[in-house]
């Protein structure tokens, strides 16, 4: 018999408001964030403004990358 695991995860849902804290709590320039996650700086400004949303899989990411600011305990800088 094949017993099946389901995990159940809720995945933040990054609005415009959460990306641009985020970039302000971290201090981390639009260009910056945009080569951490491997998208465009205008990929970045277009979340900000709710143009549009950023992914599954980057806002993943992101949750990630916070995270890890996080275990650090420092205040992320950009570049620029």
């Amino acid at each position: 018999m094949d017993i099946v695991c389901k995990i159940s995860y809720a995945m933040r849902e990054w609005t415009p408001k959460d990306i641009k804290q985020f970039r302000k709590t971290y201090r981390i320039t639009a260009q910056a964030m945009a080569d951490m996650l491997g998208v465009t700086i205008s990929s970045i400004f277009k979340w900000q403004e709710g143009v549009r949303r950023p992914s599954k899989s980057v806002q993943l990411l992101l949750e990630r990358v916070e995270a890890e600011i996080k275990r650090k305990g420092g205040k992320q800088h950009g570049k620029g």
